[in-house]
């Protein structure tokens, strides 16, 4: 987890990843990924939940590009990620 100026939030682990054709959809509600288990609890709410709530803050929420694993980046809209 990093914590860039502006402010913005990065989560990052080293995981299976989302496909890129999935990285948006993971945000809908009662979406789980085509990849998951069955043995694996869950509703598929927990994105949906997570950016609806940093969307009413005035923050985005969104997943980014990354060899491996995922990256998800809490951010003020409208500013702009730092390095």
């Amino acid at each position: 987890m990093t914590l860039h100026h502006g402010p913005v939030l990065t989560v990052a682990d080293d995981g299976p990843g989302v496909p890129a054709e999935e990285r948006e959809r993971v945000f809908q509600r009662f979406y789980r990924g085509e990849a998951t288990a069955s043995d694996i609890q869950g509703n598929g709410m927990g994105l949906a939940l997570a950016r609806a709530i940093a969307e009413c803050h005035g923050f985005s929420l969104s997943l980014m590009d990354k060899a491996e694993g995922a990256s998800f980046v809490l951010q003020r809209r409208g500013s702009v990620q730092g390095q």
